[in-house]
């Protein structure tokens, strides 16, 4: 590449050379002084001295004039060959250090991760570059040395940058293939042989530029001095071919422009995104040099040589000692800071915070007395507060791998132990997930871990549980995890944790051959093999032959048999309905199979279910049940609110709404079967609805916003003084005052034959109109990552209902993976897609509403529950679909049912991943809105302040959904660790930054309102409209 510098000033002589003799140097031959090379007679350079000519100061004769005073070699300004060797020496000995570095910290994992000898072969070709340089600057008359330097030169540059090219797309090779895909190998001695392919390529270049004489090996070429008039030769190397110097610069052009592509391409993974930043930084600079000096050196007039100098140092020298500096020295620093005299910074905290959850999450688990300090704190809470201890947030959270201290997870799984059935199969699957980091688990005695014996217990005591056990163990059985041997070969292994999961599953199956229930389990795996045969049985013919064929399976005498759902458990099935089962016309080809519900047996189970339950609490129930409990709420001097406030006072359940009288108060009674501990005060103003979520139709906008729950807590005296507090959010102040009473009642409720009878009949048909008897079968498909977004929904429906009393009417259908690459999900009836909504309904939802739910008295005529069920469905998956970064929203997975239920199905894309350029925050469509009346609409109105509750709701226990996905990380979830770069805790770093958990809940109130109003910016409105027209002719296109 240094040749096209020279190839630029080539300066042809030869007609100068040629040029008539004027009279004065037809004198001058008289002298027999010869003329010299530039034609000039001997007295413009010399003198006739006794027959000999006397060259001036500046000139001289060379071996090829003897005789002629030519111009003489003339070398580097001072300071510019100054600034050259002292360039070369520092990037040389920076080079020779880092390969010190290198030699020094062999073993540690950040330099073995580097490839040491890969290091090496860049730092040699960087000292190799700098020695060419000064050597060559400091040659006089040496053309053919000088271009042998060049050439080394040349070379080294190959070297450098050509190992790094090498080692960049093996490593975005890794980046892009997925932990499922299939093995790539790519080891050192591949990366070796091609790097000297590259060097055999440049070689062959080089020795056809010289066999082709493009180098200038004959003589120097003349350069005009500073002064622009005489000429003097530079000790430089040419090329005399432009086209030469093209084919050597071209192709190291190209190469830096690929590593820069390559280096923004690898800043996608987390691990690599700083040093690639860097380094694409680095050779972004190494191109801008390059521009600035052909430019300067192609523009300047004078002191060529210089400039030539100049910029060898830094289109060659800076580049290879700046890439060699970014490879090797942070890894340097990040050891020392790591050291002893490092001490990491901590957020602060405190021991004493009122949330628990807050306190545990600043804590610095490598840190031993903070640990410790840690236990110390949660067996006082746990003391403190033995009815409710720990929620099963914080349980999951101590017993993940951040937590590694005996004691405290034995803790959590003794809190674990007074979890209600309900929140335990909620999060069943990450418990089970939790076996990976026990300290307590040993593959040679799995019954020995307290955790698998809660484990178990829970299996014995619900067949949902159990149900949840086996397909979970059955699937971790099968996960693989893609790992890296032999250099950088990747192929899939068996887990570590394998041997583990097969212990347990074998300690499952001996514990629920104890059980009533255990046969049951057996029965639901026949179903899901049987469903599995059928499907490897048919021909991959027409749509409609697979379903003749699934149809002609369903009628045998093997599809008849009693079972329970797959995915309800807790549901009795008799076999097929061959007439409402089909295959699907996509790619896959799932089967979609209706199942007949066996009213008989679900009849006899819920009878026996409910017998043994009243069996078993009857002598609870006779002791509680006759003890009440009076509570007397009174709030007096109400301050700060309008004169029509009311306010809603919740005691376990029991709500009164009271408004506000003349004097500032007031009083309501409470009879309930429980010992209150909490009561709740909500300040409804009267501009705002009675639910304390929205403007009311009176008020003319959202000026102003409800007040927070007030929470009450009653001391164990269970009574509470007059006390003046002040409802949050707000500036009104009130003093308030409880007292409870106990006392005896003399009657109560009889379970009788009747009262059973009819508890069972209602018990029966309430299951069976909530489940669906339409199940698909998919084959081919990974649905454990459908089946945790799903989990994440119920999580966050639990979140609102429980501690919000927030019900959004998720359409929580059920997904199960029986394996790596088979499942089976529900079909939602009574639902279809958006995209079939509006053509059928003329592009209107409010329409498709008031079809099927029709009130001719309603403003909208669309019967109000509807529309709430809509309003509250829609608020809820925007920020659920928001929260968890669910991508490749279309109007294809956006589903509505005819009861108004609003929900997205499909979730193939998670945690900010989206095949889409520039996706949305969540999929809010204009036509949703103007079902809800438009962006001044009510409805849209009460819609953004249930999203902004909700968001709310979420960010207050963020601890809860960040605690399943740090026990889901291991899982072999696809976009919880889509690639081997790319750490696993990524996930939950992108939920937990769209949480926003630094800011106040006002300010994350004004952040979810921006984004739902946002939404409907016309330029994006515009943009999804186009992104929507493409993916119908995509889907046209199958």
């Amino acid at each position: 590449m240094v040749w096209l510098l020279a190839a630029v000033h080539i300066r042809s002589v030869d007609g100068v050379a040629n040029a008539p003799l004027s009279c004065i140097a037809q004198c001058a031959q008289t002298c027999n002084c010869p003329i010299n090379s530039n034609g000039d007679v001997c007295s413009n350079r010399g003198m006739c001295l006794n027959g000999a000519c006397r060259c001036n100061s500046g000139f001289g004769s060379t071996n090829t004039s003897v005789g002629v005073c030519d111009v003489e070699y003339v070398s580097l300004n001072n300071s510019t060959y100054l600034f050259v060797l002292i360039a070369s020496c520092v990037c040389g000995l920076l080079a020779y250090n880092a390969s010190l570095v290198y030699l020094y910290y062999t073993d540690h994992s950040l330099f073995q991760k580097s490839r040491p000898a890969f290091a090496h072969a860049m730092n040699a070709g960087t000292i190799l570059i700098a020695a060419s340089i000064a050597v060559a600057s400091s040659i006089v008359a040496d053309p053919l040395s000088c271009s042998i330097l060049w050439c080394i030169a040349d070379l080294s540059f190959v070297l450098v940058f050509g190992t790094i090219l090498l080692r960049l797309y093996r490593n975005v090779c890794v980046l892009l293939s997925s932990a499922k895909g299939p093995p790539i190998k790519f080891p050192d001695k591949w990366v070796f042989a091609l790097l000297g392919g590259l060097l055999l390529i440049e070689a062959g270049i080089l020795a056809g530029v010289w066999a082709f004489r493009g180098f200038t090996m004959h003589d120097t070429p003349l350069w005009p001095n500073a002064d622009g008039v005489t000429w003097t030769k530079f000790q430089g190397c040419f090329l005399d071919s432009q086209h030469a110097a093209i084919a050597l610069i071209a192709p190291k052009g190209l190469t830096l422009l690929v590593i820069v592509a390559f280096a923004l391409q690898l800043r996608r993974s987390k691990k690599e995104e700083r040093d690639m930043t860097k380094l694409a930084s680095c050779v972004a600079i190494t191109l801008a040099l390059w521009a600035i000096g052909l430019s300067l050196y192609g523009t300047a007039t004078k002191a060529h040589g210089d400039m030539f100098y100049l910029c060898l140092v830094f289109l060659l020298l800076l580049p290879s000692a700046m890439v060699v500096a970014i490879t090797t020295y942070p890894k340097w620093i990040e050891i020392h800071r790591l050291g002893g005299h490092f001490t990491p910074t901590v957020r602060p905290s405190t021991k004493n915070s009122a949330d628990l959850n807050l306190y545990l999450h600043h804590i610095d688990w490598h840190d031993v007395a903070q640990v410790e300090e840690a236990e110390t704190q949660l067996t006082a809470f746990v003391a403190s507060d033995p009815r409710h201890g720990l929620d099963i947030g914080t349980i999951l959270m101590l017993l993940s791998d951040k937590v590694r201290h005996r004691g405290i997870r034995r803790l959590a799984v003794a809190q674990l132990q007074h979890a209600d059935v309900a929140s335990v199969s909620l999060v069943f699957p990450q418990l089970l997930q939790a076996l990976k980091y026990d300290l307590d688990a040993d593959v040679g005695d799995v019954a020995a871990s307290p955790l698998v014996q809660a484990l178990l217990r829970y299996a014995r005591e619900s067949i949902v549980v159990a149900h949840t056990f086996h397909w979970s163990v059955v699937v971790e059985l099968e996960n693989t995890v893609a790992v890296v041997v032999d250099d950088m070969e990747i192929k899939h292994q068996d887990r570590p944790t394998k041997a583990l999961y097969a212990a347990l599953h074998e300690l499952f199956l001996d514990a629920m051959a104890t059980t009533a229930h255990g046969h049951l389990v057996a029965h639901q795996i026949e179903i899901v093999s049987f469903l599995a045969h059928v499907y490897d049985g048919m021909a991959r013919h027409h749509v409609d032959a697979m379903t003749i064929q699934l149809r002609e399976a369903l009628t045998g005498p093997e599809a008849t048999f009693s079972s329970l759902h797959p995915l309800y458990p807790s549901i009795w099935v008799r076999g097929f309905d061959p007439a409402q089962s089909f295959v699907f016309k996509s790619n896959a080809k799932p089967m979609k199979v209706h199942l007949v519900v066996d009213t008989a047996a679900q009849l006899e189970h819920i009878t026996v279910d409910m017998r043994s339950a009243l069996d078993r609490t009857a002598s609870t129930k006779a002791a509680l049940a006759h003890i009440r409990h009076t509570v007397d709420v009174t709030v007096a001097d109400v301050r700060g609110s309008s004169t029509n406030a009311t306010i809603r006072i919740d005691v376990h359940g029991h709500v009164q709404t009271c408004t506000v009288d003349d004097r500032g108060g007031v009083e309501a009674r409470f009879e309930v079967g429980e010992v209150p501990q909490l009561v709740e005060l909500l300040l409804v103003d009267g501009r705002w609805n009675e639910y304390g979520t929205g403007p009311s139709s009176h008020s003319g906008g959202n000026d102003t916003t409800p007040s927070r729950m007030l929470e009450v807590h009653l001391p164990p005296s269970l009574y509470l003084p007059p006390t003046e507090m002040q409802m949050p959010d707000s500036d009104v102040y009130a003093t308030v005052s409880v007292i409870v009473t106990s006392h005896t009642t003399h009657g109560h409720d009889d379970a009788t034959k009747e009262g059973l009878a009819r508890a069972v009949t209602e018990k029966l048909h309430g299951t069976i109109d909530a489940v669906s008897p339409g199940i698909i079968f998919k084959h081919g498909d990974d649905l454990r990552q459908d089946a945790l977004a799903l989990q994440l929904l119920a999580v966050i429906d639990s979140i609102c209902t429980r501690h919000g009393q927030l019900h959004l009417h998720f359409t929580l259908y059920r997904v199960l993976a029986t394996s790596v690459n088979e499942g089976i999900a529900e079909f939602v009836p009574h639902s279809a897609p958006l995209s079939q909504v509006l053509r059928d309904n003329h592009h209107s939802i409010l329409e498709f509403l008031q079809r099927h739910q029709f009130d001719a008295d309603a403003p909208n005529q669309v019967k109000p529950h509807a529309m709430d069920i809509f309003v509250r469905s829609v608020a809820g998956y925007c920020v659920a679909t928001y929260v968890l970064g669910v991508g490749d929203r279309h109007l294809d997975n956006l589903m509505l049912k005819s009861t108004g239920h609003f929900f997205h199905i499909d979730f193939g894309f998670l945690f900010g991943k989206d095949p889409k350029p520039m996706p949305p925050p969540f999929r809010l469509t204009p036509d949703m809105v103007h079902a809800m009346g438009g962006l001044d609409g009510e409805a849209f109105q009460l819609c953004i302040a249930y999203a902004c509750e909700c968001f709310n709701l979420l960010r207050k226990h963020a601890h809860v959904l960040l605690a399943v996905l740090h026990l889901t990380k291991e899982a072999g979830i696809p976009h919880m660790h889509t690639n081997l770069n790319q750490e696993k805790d990524v996930a939950i770093h992108e939920v937990e930054k769209r949480l926003v958990l630094r800011a106040s809940s006002e300010k994350a109130r004004q952040f979810m309102t921006q984004l739902m109003v946002e939404s409907q910016n016309p330029q994006t409105t515009a943009r999804l409209s186009l992104l929507e027209r493409i993916h119908r002719v995509a889907v046209a296109l199958k």
